[in-house]
C-alpha cells in the first residue's frame, strides 16, 4: 500500500507553481500596460490619466445649451486582469490603443444616454477620437441634434477638448440631413474638465 504522504508535497508544489504563474502573469500584464498605455495606467497616483470622468457644456446646431458628462473606462479592470492571468492562453491581441465609455447629454430637451468607443492616436494618448451611439434609441428626446462622434480630441492633464459632430433625428426618429441648411454642417468645440 502506497503512502498518501508522498502525494501531498507534489500537490502542494503544483499549487505553488500555479499561484506563481498567476502572479507573474497578472503583474507582468500590469507593468506592460504601464508602459503601453500611460494614458490609462500609472504607478504614481498624482499623474493625471485620460480615463475618468469629464464634464463640459456646448450648444448644439439649433443653439440649445447642453451639458456633457463623459466617462472613459480603464481598458482592463483588476478583476479582468486576474481572470486573464488564470487562463492559460499565451497571446493577447487586444488593441492597446482602444477604450470604451459612456456619455450623458442633458438639456431642456431631456437626457441623452450614449455608449462610446474610440482609440488614442499615439501611445501617450494626448490625441484621440471616439464614436457615440444611443444606449436606447426609444428614450432619446426627439426631434434633436444627437451627438455622433468626436473626431478630433486632445487631452492635456486635467482638460479635454473635443469637436463633436451631430446627427439630426426628426420627431418620428428618422434621420434627416439637408445640404441647404448650414446647421447640418455645424460641429461644437467642447472643453471638458476632470471631475
Amino acid at each position: 500500500m502506497r503512502s498518501s504522504k508522498g502525494c501531498l508535497p507534489v500537490l502542494l508544489g503544483l499549487v505553488a507553481i500555479a499561484l506563481i504563474f498567476t502572479a507573474v502573469s497578472y503583474y507582468g500584464s500590469y507593468f506592460f500596460d504601464l508602459y503601453q498605455r500611460p494614458w490609462a495606467y500609472t504607478s504614481d497616483p498624482a499623474n493625471p490619466l485620460l480615463v475618468g470622468k469629464w464634464a463640459g457644456n456646448f450648444r448644439d446646431p439649433n443653439g440649445v445649451q447642453k451639458s456633457l458628462m463623459v466617462e472613459i473606462l480603464v481598458p482592463t479592470t483588476d478583476e479582468e486582469r486576474l481572470e486573464k492571468a488564470n487562463r492559460r492562453r499565451r497571446r493577447n491581441r487586444t488593441n492597446k490603443k482602444a477604450f470604451d465609455g459612456f456619455a450623458t447629454v442633458d438639456s431642456r430637451l431631456g437626457k441623452e444616454e450614449y455608449e462610446l468607443w474610440g482609440s488614442v492616436r499615439e501611445r501617450t494618448g494626448r490625441t484621440f477620437a471616439f464614436s457615440m451611439r444611443p444606449v436606447d434609441e426609444r428614450k432619446m428626446p426627439l426631434p434633436n441634434f444627437q451627438a455622433l462622434e468626436a473626431n478630433a480630441g486632445s487631452w492635456d492633464d486635467n482638460a479635454l477638448t473635443i469637436i463633436v459632430s451631430f446627427s439630426y433625428r426628426k420627431a418620428d426618429g428618422a434621420g434627416f440631413w439637408s445640404s441647404a441648411d448650414p446647421r447640418f454642417e455645424k460641429t461644437a468645440t467642447v472643453k471638458l474638465a476632470r471631475q
